[in-house]
């Protein structure tokens, strides 16, 4: 789960003394102008940046240190560069927050590659009493990799990496390239060896197949049924036991069947996870933004190319032997409350939206072959998930109580989009109950709901630790071994635990649980691994990707063209900014230079560059750079550095927000607003720019909506944008749409609320519909909300003006309601592939003076909007629109309407086509239509 390359620095300077941080400074901050960070995160905390010099003159002498605070005892560790001796420092890895000594503590190595053959100087240390100040340095000389290789072998108590897997020690300090790549077991002998003998052995066969043992399962000319049969029927019990009972499964040597990992995850780009190591020869992936700022970019094609990319990269690190073929993702659960500590991974609040982006994203991923999959997206969680840990309640034991009418209306619709519109492999059950029964032991909806209502023909994993829920603290079933046979047979077929391979053998003795049961979920998994090619040698058509397939140019242009469109301006009084004018800019906040909050939640991977805000600005002027507070300490001791940039600088670019500490799994925020010393440092910074009338631009990175309030109505303030968590090129595209280089088109897949809308507000009410006598009182998202926001869904600033007209004439028209009924009664199998009803057709003019992209969005408000449960207006269609020059006209956007978009969700959870006036309308206009159900 480590990985190191070598990386050139893009400005010169000296080392300065590491410091030696206390238990409490759980990251190590630039005290000095930075050289270049070095981003890493871990399980705890673990963060290393660089110290330098602001009078440097050289490049390549800097010092990087790092602290790894493991069980509350840190350990510091530091290397220096010297000519021609280059060094980066990666730790990709993934945990989920809960029970951290039984469930999800994964271990994390620090490796540390040194490229080329000059001298480099070796540091060691040991003994780091960080609280004490006191470090015992074993040995600092100079010599080359190999030397420094070869004294570590000499000396145990060389150590780099504290936490292994198995938080057991790993020996080795510095590792050649060769090296890097081995078992811990063998680092030692390696670097002390010949280096020829530390390349790893080639790999076995691709995707081999014991056909000796299994003939008709490894006949490709079979259906899969046919053949998964003979595997299945060849297995013995406790084999079939323990396909199902851990999220890494044994091999089966006897029929010649690998191992296997299910557990990989892609959220935003391939993710460092258990099945998931960024190692040579893929050692980096493409990290897209958060799945909040992806999607506010209301840009179809993104999605699917997104998708794409983060599937083949997939491929190619699977057929390379570092990475399984399952990942879990995308995350489409429907935002009902902007607290939420979660909502940075979804496409957001509207069910619509959320649905087109999972088809996308799925289908980009899965790949167009009809028999192999290019890489399994799985769609989570399945279902009614949106609370962490909020009032005592965690998602572990909450019941989400569900109305039949927002099911079907809201909660259901992305998941029945990913089954039905993008034929998704896999499903993942959540931690909570919905109205009384654990998800993952509900067979109403793994196996009525979603195998035989929408056809679903994959497989169905438990979150981590869900199945275990299902007994505790859900307390579903009398016994264990009870619950466990209860999520087999309501159709989960892998449990991301050991629940399942603790219970079941007791559950099949006690007769809770059949043997042909057990054999239902067993060939639903080994359908996957069929389906990924996994035993079909090269007729599967993706064994052909390769390491040069990964990372290309093409995938970090994707990865700056997604902030670009879908970084939001939310006020603004004098941008684009000037290059030619302002020559110094102060980049100042704790956002402003800290690659790893640009990447979000821990599921990430190792992208091949991170530009920051600080580093992007710099593209444009002469940047100093102050982080003049933390993202939440009440610590002011930056906060003159701070001003004092602010009034000696052309300008000012203030990056805030948020980070994981404050929205993150099992973390539910409490309020919408920017913890204090934020917000005392945007006022103080903002009046010392003014001073000088300089402007002052704020940039809010964040997953969640914060209360702006007081920053628009600060005269100080030159503009605000939303940022979200912008991927590996987030800095360089702000600073792009800062001066002008790009104008802003992204626009807020979220409704922006003011603080005030929390009060008295539960997270655990489900209910999104206004209703006096419960705690939703104003509704929730645009749907249903009817008070005043701060920003409505879909909002988003210009550059420019963009008229919205009709494509041609009147476009009134007359749609029979018994045609929507009968679409309507083909069932649910036949959604997002039902012929259009109805169509409007636009054209976008940019009247402005700015060449700038757009999207227009459409809504349908049907006859009663606003009462007995029907929203006030709905999305039904958004086009993206590229590149419009000054006074340029689009082609015609169409928008086709189908019966479901004519028709309302009833009380009892059926669709039903309602006689009367339907008005559609558009974003940014007051141009509506009429279509007249008769």
């Amino acid at each position: 789960m480590w990985q190191c390359r070598a990386h050139r620095r893009p400005a010169p300077c000296t080392p300065t003394p590491p410091a030696c941080m206390t238990q409490a400074a759980l990251t190590l901050r630039p005290r000095r102008q930075m050289c270049r960070p070095v981003y890493v995160q871990g399980l705890s905390v673990l963060v290393g940046e660089s110290e330098c010099s602001s009078s440097s003159s050289s490049l390549e002498h800097c010092t990087y240190s790092s602290v790894y605070l493991d069980n509350n005892s840190p350990t510091l560790y530091n290397f220096t560069n010297k000519p021609r001796s280059t060094g980066r420092l990666v730790v990709p890895q993934r945990g989920h927050a809960r029970a951290p000594s039984s469930r999800r503590m994964w271990g994390v190595l620090i490796g540390l590659y040194f490229a080329g053959a000059a001298a480099a100087t070796c540091t060691t240390m040991a003994d780091a009493d960080c609280a004490g100040g006191d470090i015992d340095k074993i040995n600092n000389a100079t010599m080359t990799p190999g030397e420094c290789c070869a004294l570590c072998a000499a000396h145990p108590e060389c150590v780099v990496a504290v936490v292994a897997t198995d938080h057991t020690p790993v020996q080795c300090m510095l590792k050649s390239a060769e090296c890097v790549s081995q078992p811990s077991a063998n680092r030692i002998k390696c670097c002390s060896t010949d280096p020829a003998q530390c390349r790893p052995p080639p790999p076995p066969p691709p995707y081999a197949c014991p056909k000796a043992l299994l003939p008709r399962f490894c006949n490709v000319s079979l259906g899969i049924g046919d053949r998964v049969a003979e595997l299945v029927g060849s297995m013995t019990t406790a084999e079939k036991i323990a396909q199902v009972g851990s999220n890494g499964v044994p091999t089966i040597e006897r029929l010649g069947i690998p191992s296997y990992q299910w557990w990989g995850e892609a959220l935003h780009g391939v993710c460092s996870s258990p099945s998931v190591t960024f190692r040579p020869p893929t050692p980096n992936g493409t990290s897209f933004p958060e799945p909040i700022g992806t999607a506010s970019s209301f840009d179809k094609e993104l999605f699917h190319a997104a998708g794409k990319v983060v599937g083949k990269e997939a491929r190619v690190m699977m057929n390379v032997g570092n990475a399984g073929g399952t990942f879990w993702a995308p995350n489409i659960n429907i935002v009902k409350d902007p607290r939420w500590g979660r909502l940075q991974e979804t496409p957001g609040e509207d069910p619509y939206l959320s649905s087109v982006y999972a088809i996308a994203y799925v289908t980009g991923i899965q790949g167009t072959d009809t028999s192999y999959l290019q890489a399994s997206s799985c769609c989570k969680h399945f279902a009614a998930y949106s609370e962490e840990n909020w009032g005592g309640v965690t998602r572990y034991e909450f019941d989400a109580i569900v109305s039949p009418q927002e099911w079907a209306d809201t909660y259901s619709v992305p998941f029945q989009a990913c089954v039905v519109g993008a034929n998704v492999s896999g499903l993942m059950c959540s931690y909570n109950a919905m109205n009384g029964i654990p998800t993952c032991a509900d067979h109403g909806l793994l196996s009525t709901t979603a195998r035989e209502d929408w056809g679903f023909d994959g497989y169905v994993t438990g979150d981590c630790g869900a199945a275990a829920d299902v007994w505790d603290p859900h307390h579903y079933g009398k016994t264990p071994a009870e619950s466990a046979a209860d999520t087999i047979k309501a159709g989960m077929d892998v449990d991301c635990g050991s629940f399942l391979q603790s219970n079941l053998a007791t559950a099949l003795t006690a007769g809770d649980l059949t043997e042909a049961q057990l054999d239902v979920a067993v060939a639903h998994l080994f359908s996957i691994r069929v389906r990924l090619g996994y035993f079909d040698g090269a007729v599967n058509p993706y064994s052909t990707l390769t390491p040069n397939d990964i990372d290309v140019p093409a995938h970090q242009a994707l990865a700056l063209r997604a902030p670009r469109e879908g970084i939001v301006l939310l006020e603004n009084r004098g941008l684009p900014l000037s290059s030619s004018i302002l020559k110094t800019v102060a980049v100042i906040g704790p956002n402003s230079n800290d690659g790893g909050t640009m990447q979000g939640v821990d599921c990430h991977g190792v992208p091949p560059y991170l530009i920051t805000p600080a580093m992007g600005v710099g593209q444009f002027a002469s940047v100093t750079h102050v982080n003049g507070c933390g993202i939440s300490s009440p610590n002011m001791s930056e906060f003159p550095a701070a001003v004092q940039a602010a009034a000696t600088t052309d300008a000012t670019v203030l990056v805030m927000g948020l980070d994981q500490s404050q929205e993150y799994e099992m973390r539910d925020r409490t309020t919408l607003l920017l913890p204090p010393v934020q917000t005392q440092l945007i006022h103080v910074v903002a009046a010392a720019a003014a001073a000088k009338g300089a402007p002052v631009v704020l940039a809010l990175m964040c997953g969640g909506v914060i209360d702006v309030s007081e920053f628009i109505d600060n005269p100080n303030i030159t503009a605000i944008l939303w940022v979200g968590y912008p991927g590996q090129s987030g800095g360089q595209a702000l600073a792009e749409i800062i001066f002008g280089a790009v104008a802003p088109s992204g626009r807020t897949p979220l409704t922006w609320y003011p603080n005030s809308y929390l009060a008295n507000l539960s997270m655990y009410d489900m209910g999104l519909q206004p209703n006096a006598s419960s705690t939703v009182k104003q509704g929730r998202t645009y749907r249903y909300f009817t008070g005043s926001p701060l920003y409505p869904f879909g909002f988003g600033r210009s550059y420019t003006t963009f008229q919205i007209t009709e494509a041609s004439g009147d476009l009134a028209a007359v749609v029979s309601s018994a045609d929507i009924a009968a679409a309507i009664a083909e069932g649910p199998k036949a959604r997002f592939t039902t012929t259009a009803l109805a169509a409007v057709a636009v054209h976008v003019e940019n009247v402005g003076d700015t060449m700038s992209s757009t999207s227009v969005l459409a809504y349908v408000s049907a006859p009663g909007a606003g009462a007995n449960g029907i929203p006030i207006r709905s999305l039904v269609g958004f086009e993206r629109v590229s590149l419009l020059a000054p006074h340029e006209t689009s082609a015609t956007l169409s928008f086709p309407l189908d019966a479901y978009a004519l028709s309302i969700v009833s009380v009892d959870g059926s669709h039903v086509a309602v006689k009367g006036d339907w008005t559609i309308s558009f974003s940014d206009t007051k141009l509506q239509v009429v279509i007249t159900v008769v």
